[in-house]
This record gives structure tokens, sequence and C-alpha cells, in this order.
């Protein structure tokens, strides 16, 4: 995603039209469990907008969460990821020593704490690991990282140069934690809902792997044959052979008793 500052330039040489046009490459808004993963940004006056304290307390990020309340995380699926993203043109964009929204990498809304906020948030931005985002590389200029990035070019390109930092750890199949990053809320929630087991059943009890607030287990119609609280395990010694279904932590599984 290229913004309005063009290569080679600087945010604060814009026009007052230029700088109030596409001010930021993201804005994640309230209540959002948005997830940007292997993007290129250049060219903003800031790069990503966390607005609202909703989406603060979703990046799950130690210090921001403690800056709101409450001062909770939330699961895993609800959560915001910015990760593996290239950010090139920090040093070109806005730029303030009293503003304390933002600072050209990322912004926040106006409000209690937003200094803070905005610190932490640049911290969670810049963490290391495998899936880091890339930040000022390289210069913001033609060839660095685009063959021509200018989008009111004639001839624009937007073809990696050769050595672009777009190409490095940016490839699903090359990146073995890229690969496996799992993106979608579908597949966390699925993932959250263990299998029971042995299934099939053969010695009359199934074990849980951890307690449960509540279970049922069904007939293959839907009847309700059995049920318990707060349980590691479930006695089935009364069922006989067949296909039943269990339902627990939201989730229903097939199992087969012997």
């Amino acid at each position: 995603m290229i913004g309005p500052v063009p290569v080679g330039t600087k945010y604060s040489q814009l026009n007052s039209v230029a700088k109030s046009a596409f001010r930021r490459g993201a804005r994640i808004r309230r209540n959002s469990a948005l997830r940007i993963v292997n993007s290129i940004f250049m060219g903003y006056r800031n790069f990503l907008m966390i607005d609202s304290d909703s989406c603060v307390r979703r990046t799950n990020f130690p210090a921001a969460v403690a800056l709101i309340n409450p001062n909770t995380g939330v699961e895993i699926s609800d959560q915001i990821s910015f990760a593996n993203n290239l950010i090139v043109n920090t040093n070109a964009a806005f730029t303030s020593t009293t503003d304390t929204t933002a600072n050209g990498l990322v912004e926040v809304a106006r409000g209690t704490n937003s200094g803070n906020k905005l610190n932490a948030l640049d911290s969670w931005l810049k963490q290391s690991g495998p899936l880091a985002n890339q930040i000022n590389p390289v210069e913001f200029l033609n060839g660095t990282v685009l063959v021509n990035p200018l989008a009111s070019s004639v001839t624009p390109d937007f073809k990696p140069v050769v050595a672009s930092p777009a190409l490095s750890q940016a490839n699903f199949v090359d990146n073995p934690v890229l690969r496996n990053l799992i993106s979608s809320s579908t597949e966390i929630k699925q993932a959250l809902i263990q299998a029971i087991y042995p299934n099939p059943v053969s010695q009359g009890i199934i074990h849980f792997g951890r307690e449960v607030v509540s279970y049922n287990i069904f007939d293959i119609n839907g009847h309700l044959l059995l049920h318990g609280m707060y349980e590691e395990t479930a006695d089935v010694h009364s069922l006989s052979s067949g296909i039943y279904f269990i339902k627990l932590d939201g989730g229903v599984q097939k199992f087969i008793i012997k």
C-alpha cells in the first residue's frame, strides 16, 4: 500500500490537500480482530492507527493493556495481529515534539494517557522475532523497494527490485513460521476445542484432558442421555455400543462406543 507522500519527499513538504489524504496505511477500529500480515506500507503520515481502548486491549501487549480499563487481554481468537510487514518512510512521515497521539509510525485516539499508549504500541510494532515487522530497512527512494512506486508517474512499476527487502521472509512457502501462521479466527476456535479421548471408547470412561464447566451427551437422534458439570471425565458405562455426540466448550464432537 502506497500513501500520498511521494518517493524522495517528506510529509511536511505536502500541501494541505495532500496531507489530508490517506493519512494512515491502516486504521483498526472498535472491537476489530483484524490481522494484517505480509504487507508493504510506503509513504504515509502514520502507518497504523489503533483507534479506541478496545483495540488497544486486543493487541494483548502487556504494556499497552496495563494502561486501559479493563486491563486484561482478550481470547486469542479476538486478538489483533500486525506482523511480518514491511514499513518504509517513517523518517519522512509525521513528526512532532508535542503531539501525544502520533509519531510517524503509529497513531492512537486522542484521550486520557494517549502519550503512554502511543509509546506502548510503538514497542508492540517493533517487537523482534521470526514475524517481526521490517521498519525502515532501506531509504524511501526509487529502486530501493519497488521499481517505481510513484503512483502519479506515467510508468509506475510496483515490482520488487533485486535485493528488495520485500523479497525477504515474505514467501509463505520458504518462511516456516509464516507458512503455519494461524490467521483465521475460525481455525483458532476449532483448535481450542480439544478432542476427547479415547475415541472409540472401550473402557467406559471419556477423558477431557482438563476440567470442563459442563458437558452433555446425546444419541444420534439428539436425545439427551447424560450430563455433568465441573468434571474431567465422563462415565459412559451405561451406554450401549454405537455412535454418540458430546457437547462441551461450545462445540460438538462425535464419538463411538465399542
